[in-house]
């Protein structure tokens, strides 16, 4: 069936236009992850090295793209669903580390930093200045969602037969089941747990720390406040359309909707499809919002004789940051949109162990209560 490429195909699309935009959207005193003076976001060999990484990029694709007719052809849907999407983060991420590297020995080299000023910027009170409402329109309407679905799951669960369906084909016809109350707990608690993550992101990822630019610290504070309400919002829609992805899959479950005579669900083929199309089109939104933030923001003029400090020593690839004498737990990301964690707070550990067994929870304990 075709749909069964619709998703992985999503996702290859995302991954690609994340990786090509990605540079149009981060500051520009920090191309490819690499901390550079305001002085210098104009050098000829940054655009250089980023036409080498999008020309790099346009390869991967065609290769992606080969590799997927091949696939078709072959039909190997374990490796379309799986496979493809982690070849293609490899290759284009391995893309970005090139560049990164490369310009990084650059600067280097060269001395961009040599006789500057440098300093360490923060406003630790800007989430005060934000004024954000954190249960938005887009989030009171995800959880009213997420209610009416655990109400739904209530009223029907008695009608139920002792295994219900809780998996399903590209045709919406069932291919794995558990006992009644393993599915329903299972489905429920996923919703809920999935909920209150981006509750909790909502909550506390505008409270973190800000950066600033101390070349032009008030301008740069205007930028991430904006850039910080534009990530919120995306959290919120993408909560919403999770938790109704979330309702129509309970119809299915909870055998409400009608069947044919494979068993299968036309409305549920039809329907479900569209919500990773939803997240994508939120997401290329905010990519534009950010690109147009960042062209109003425009390059920073300096004000003051300081620059931001060159911190790339805590920087592994621009990726990975680990930084013992930071009390911040959560940074903001150098390539890429969001926050990542700082790998040398204690903290760390407790978070990436908490993070761990709930994606092992997720992948080890349905299977126990699938039935054949």
């Amino acid at each position: 069936m075709i749909i069964e490429y619709v998703i992985p195909t999503l996702i290859f699309i995302f991954i690609f236009f994340g990786h090509w935009f990605m540079p149009d959207i981060m500051p520009s005193t920090l191309p490819f992850g690499v901390r550079i003076p305001p002085e210098r976001v104009d050098e000829p060999i940054i655009k250089q090295i980023r036409q080498n990484y999008r020309t790099g990029l346009l390869l991967i694709a065609i290769l992606m793209i080969a590799i997927g007719i091949w696939l078709i052809i072959a039909y190997t849907p374990l490796f379309i669903n799986v496979g493809t999407p982690f070849v293609a983060i490899l290759l284009m991420g391995t893309d970005y580390v090139l560049a990164h590297q490369r310009l990084r020995r650059i600067k280097e080299r060269e001395g961009w930093y040599n006789g500057l000023r440098q300093a360490i910027a923060t406003n630790i009170q800007a989430h005060d200045q934000q004024k954000t409402r954190i249960f938005s329109p887009w989030l009171i309407s995800s959880i009213i969602i997420l209610i009416m679905t655990i109400a739904l799951t209530i009223v029907r669960y008695p009608a139920l037969p002792a295994v219900i369906p809780t998996h399903f084909n590209a045709a919406g016809v069932p291919n794995g089941w558990m006992n009644k109350f393993s599915g329903v707990v299972s489905l429920s608690l996923t919703n809920i747990l999935i909920t209150a993550f981006f509750i909790v992101l909502i909550r506390y990822l505008p409270r973190t720390r800000i950066q600033l630019d101390p070349s032009n610290a008030e301008r740069d504070l205007q930028r991430q406040l904006q850039q910080r309400q534009l990530v919120n919002k995306l959290l919120a829609i993408t909560s919403l359309i999770i938790n109704a992805s979330f309702f129509f899959i309970s119809l299915q479950t909870l055998q409400i909707l009608p069947t044919n005579a494979q068993g299968g669900n036309t409305i549920m083929t039809t329907i479900i499809p569209l919500f990773p199309l939803a997240i994508l089109a939120t997401i290329v939104w905010l990519i534009i919002r950010m690109i147009r933030l960042r062209n109003q923001s425009g390059t920073q003029r300096q004000t003051t004789p300081y620059v931001l400090r060159n911190d790339d020593r805590y920087w592994l690839g621009g990726l990975f940051y680990s930084n013992p004498d930071d009390p911040a737990l959560f940074v903001e990301k150098r390539f890429g949109i969001g926050w990542t964690i700082n790998f040398g707070n204690p903290q760390a550990k407790w978070w990436i162990l908490g993070f761990l067994a709930v994606i092992l929870i997720f992948v080890v304990l349905p299977p126990l209560f699938l039935h054949p």
